[in-house]
């Protein structure tokens, strides 16, 4: 998803090192009978990469270098993202928006309304005013988790946590699963029988089939709804988008890869 260095991109020789130049300084040199303005964004093996005020990259001798009190363009200011922030990236399908999934010099972001997640470098990020996709209105809002907790060094098959099951805003269920590859357990609480697991799975067989999958398709519908509620829909991806993934509707791209735990 990183941009290609331009071909018009600096790659200078030089001679009398003045300084030694480090990540994010800022920096001018000469390049074509001009000094240009930039910002180091790695240095390794004696090379310094740097981007230039108009976006070019490229790689320049440390020799060459000189710290400049320029002030920084907007656009080259040092970026940070979190879990959670809206962002958006230019790709070649376009601008594509999403939700941070985890941050850092590679940004995974979970894009918006479908079952994929990008890695993109952080300079290629910008906040975004799109908002996160959102399903209709449907009886299974009624439901909700909270407190999950998940174990990964547990994990062989499938997902292994604990987590509470709520119905309009009440505790009702207690929810696990062990990771070795079996259904969820629902153990009800608060003075709830087995009837209100019932409930979960009825309902959750009904969600399932309103947003696409057909009747006779549907798996442990409590089980995927527990997951997508957890995994998935915080981070835009709508309950269509869900059962279109789980029917098989996405196909493969190698800069992208399924989300969950």
């Amino acid at each position: 998803m990183a941009k290609k260095p331009s071909s018009a991109a600096p790659s200078l020789q030089g001679a009398g090192v003045a300084y030694t130049p480090k990540k994010n300084d800022r920096v001018t040199f000469p390049h074509n009978g001009k000094d240009e303005l930039a910002v180091v964004t790695k240095v390794s093996q004696g090379k310094v990469h740097v981007r230039l005020d108009d976006l070019r990259t490229g790689t320049v001798p440390a020799s060459l270098l000189k710290p400049s009190d320029a002030p920084l363009p907007d656009h080259l200011k040092p970026k940070s993202f979190k879990k959670g922030d809206r962002v958006e990236f230019e790709s070649k399908e376009g601008i594509l928006a999403g939700t941070v999934v985890k941050g850092g010099s590679m940004v995974e972001v979970f894009l918006d309304g479908g079952a994929l997640k990008a890695r993109v470098p952080v300079e290629d990020l910008r906040p975004t005013t799109v908002s996160l996709p959102k399903d209709d209105p449907h009886p299974m809002d009624a439901w909700g988790v909270k407190n999950r907790k998940d174990f990964a060094e547990l994990r062989e098959e499938t997902p292994a946590f604990s987590a509470e099951i709520t119905y309009n805003g009440k505790v009702v269920l207690q929810a696990s699963n062990n990771g070795q590859g079996g259904c969820n357990r629902y153990m009800p609480v608060s003075g709830n029988t087995y009837g209100i697991v019932d409930k979960l799975e009825a309902d959750a067989k009904q969600w399932m089939i309103d947003n696409g999958m057909p009747e006779e398709r549907v798996f442990e519908a409590a089980d995927a709804w527990v997951e997508w509620k957890h995994s998935q829909a915080p981070y835009g991806m709508t309950a269509k988008g869900m059962i279109k993934d789980l029917l098989g509707g996405f196909g493969d791209d190698e800069r992208f890869s399924p989300p969950g735990p």
